[in-house]
């Protein structure tokens, strides 16, 4: 049980970070420790986290179209541009390995991780 507990540790960690780095306008590291969380979420077969991303990513999107619409270069990087195209993108993929685990699953998904402000 301490393995999975260090994975729900890993979870709680990605959200802060996609919402820290978010919050500062790296949007590129927010980006990838959103997909990072999605790609745990699905390994740990937890529907709850993955419904969680793919709201996030939504949200950020939309925030993204609407303050941001050009793609703009995250603080700190010279390379490449995201926008709201990146997080929709992660959403998909969300929504995506959501629907794998509801064919693999049983009716009823896991739903072990909800760290404060994760409904």
């Amino acid at each position: 049980m301490a393995a999975l507990s260090q994975e729900y540790d890993t979870c709680s960690s990605l959200v802060t970070a996609n919402a820290q780095a978010f919050a500062d306008g790296n949007f590129q590291t927010a980006f990838h420790a959103l997909m990072a969380l999605i790609h745990l979420a699905h390994e740990l077969k937890d529907c709850h986290v993955l419904s969680y991303a793919q709201r996030k990513a939504a949200e950020q999107a939309a925030w993204l179209e609407t303050y941001a619409p050009q793609p703009v270069v995250s603080a700190g990087s010279p390379n490449p541009s995201y926008n709201a195209l990146n997080f929709t993108g992660a959403e998909e993929v969300a929504a995506g390995l959501q629907r794998s685990l509801d064919k693999t699953l049983s009716p009823t998904c896991l739903h072990l991780f909800n760290p404060a402000g994760i409904v």
